[in-house]
């Protein structure tokens, strides 16, 4: 549902962390949607034919909806497409834009979008988070000259992670607009499967390095996945 529809942005397997490479390099996208309460359920409908078509798309590799637990009616959308033309091409499909349509009714405010780029190791975001997952966004805003290293502790640690039992996804991106800030993105088969990651020997070398390389307080998101219906 992303608003741009070309966008040139870094790889998601640059030769480093953040190389940047042409307009057919894979992009992925983090839109936030402020909903007027009382519209939720309607635009949740039309969002999940969003889903459904635009995982049916060859250019699309991941395309999920959560829901801010702390504040249902905020919706993300994290959207990951092979190049740009494949998302020129989804700007284009009845369901992207019977969901704009609706945009001007149904939202509260203005969207935002953030053009991210995935740091390595990439993993692939997959689909729908299982029900009853886990899943945890970490907004991260680092000192001055402090992105290199955190990409260097996070390459380090992050096949641990992801290792640990109950782990189902560990990402991190940067925000391209704004370079020190990134988002850290984990999904867990339950909260103590993440707790007991943490005090393992990666675990604690990566928040550590969050307490160290931060300039604020990190804001933690308790997200719920809404990319299919779950009643």
């Amino acid at each position: 549902m992303s608003t741009i529809a070309t966008i040139a942005t870094a790889s998601a397997q640059p030769a480093n962390a953040f190389a940047t490479t042409s307009i057919q390099s894979p992009l992925q996208l983090f839109v936030t949607l402020p909903v007027k309460p009382h519209h939720l359920d309607g635009f949740l409908e039309t969002m999940r034919k969003e889903v459904v078509g635009a995982r049916s798309e060859a250019g699309n590799l991941a395309f999920n909806v959560y829901e801010d637990a702390g504040s249902p009616s905020t919706l993300y959308l994290f959207e990951h497409w092979a190049n740009a033309a494949a998302l020129d091409a989804h700007t284009g499909q009845p369901y992207y834009k019977a969901i704009r349509r609706q945009e001007a009714d149904d939202l509260s405010g203005d969207v935002a979008e953030r053009k991210l780029s995935e740091l390595l190791p990439a993993q692939s975001a997959g689909i729908s988070a299982p029900l009853g997952s886990y899943n945890l966004l970490t907004l991260i805003q680092v000192k001055v000259d402090a992105h290199i290293k955190l990409a260097e502790v996070f390459a380090e640690v992050a096949t641990a992670i992801r290792s640990a039992q109950g782990n189902q996804g560990f990402w991190l991106y940067r925000d391209l607009d704004q370079p020190l800030e990134f988002l850290l993105i984990e999904r867990w088969t339950r909260k103590s499967a993440r707790d007991e990651s943490i005090a393992t020997k990666s675990g604690r070398q990566f928040q550590s390095a969050l307490t160290e390389l931060t300039s604020t307080p990190v804001r933690q998101t308790q997200l719920i996945d809404r990319s299919r219906d779950q009643d």
